[in-house]
């Protein structure tokens, strides 16, 4: 996924491009998986500290 978004040519942002949607979902994933670790992290420390 990430060489998918290193390797994307914003020159060529065409919303119907097979390779637009593969650069958007990969950018959600990662988003979405960063914010679940932060998630899960915080969780643990307090489980923990208790």
């Amino acid at each position: 996924m990430t060489l998918n978004i290193l390797n994307f040519d914003f020159s060529n942002f065409n919303i119907e491009s097979k390779k637009t949607w593969l650069f958007l979902g990969a950018s959600i994933i990662i988003i979405a998986s960063i914010i679940l670790i932060f998630i899960n992290e915080n969780k643990s420390k307090k489980k923990i500290s208790e």
